[in-house]
């Protein structure tokens, strides 16, 4: 039986609100989010789209922010997909594998019960088009690999479709190492910054490619809520 979980802090909830509020309201400079491919192609990249000048304005347009509710999962609907307890959940989804592929699609509701307490963004670009979810695996021994566990895409157009990329990738690892008291951190990177935070037993890293601004890739960080208050409601089955 899986265990109970208490209600979410209600300071996380009003940060949540909060945030929203003000990404609404035209939060920051403009810049589309952006991923970078982890341990090669097992991870998809994005491109960076400016917002056209014009005479008078030099300044690239205010960029919003969105709740993820109503947002298209490329998974919601996935064949196949069943929940239950986490070690069933990582036993059935690694049985549609090649037993090569570490990185194998999965529903947002099966990796929230994969993976009890996991969160995700509740604020996303507002051209986000589609996320991709993906439980991520040991393939030695069919197992969650704790150092990478799941891995989601952000889209701002359909995915994988011929040189279509994912414009932010958010990587999540069950036994990470971060500190819990550490707060949200940001690493600088080649090709943007990485925000990495530690919560409840997990090491979140989101990427974000220039020329996002920091403050706004922060904003998505922090308003992580669990999964699965966040997972589009299942069909009901006839």
């Amino acid at each position: 039986m899986r265990p109970h979980r208490s209600p979410y802090p209600s300071y996380r909830m009003v940060l949540a609100v909060v945030l929203l509020s003000a990404a609404l309201g035209g939060c920051g400079d403009a810049g589309m989010l952006d991923g970078l491919g982890e341990r090669g192609h097992d991870y998809v990249v994005g491109s960076t789209t400016l917002a056209p000048e014009t005479a008078t304005e030099t300044t690239q347009a205010p960029m919003l922010l969105s709740p993820v509710e109503g947002m298209r999962w490329y998974n919601e609907e996935i064949d196949g997909e069943t929940v239950g307890e986490p070690s069933f959940v990582i036993g059935t989804v690694w049985g549609r594998s090649d037993g090569v592929t570490r990185f194998i699609q999965a529903s947002p509701h099966e990796i929230a019960a994969a993976l009890p307490n996991i969160e995700f963004p509740s604020l996303v670009p507002d051209d986000t088009f589609s996320i991709t979810s993906q439980l991520v695996y040991d393939v030695a021994s069919g197992t969650l690999d704790p150092e990478l566990s799941a891995a989601f895409g952000f889209w701002n157009s359909t995915p994988y479709a011929g040189d279509n990329r994912s414009v932010a990738i958010l990587r999540v690892a069950e036994g990470g190492d971060a500190d819990p008291g550490q707060g949200v951190t940001v690493v600088p990177a080649e090709e943007g910054i990485n925000i990495r935070w530690f919560d409840n037993g997990y090491s979140y890293e989101l990427f974000c490619r220039k020329p996002l601004p920091e403050d706004v890739c922060q904003q998505i960080a922090v308003s992580s809520l669990p999964l699965e208050f966040i997972a589009p409601e299942r069909p009901l089955e006839s």
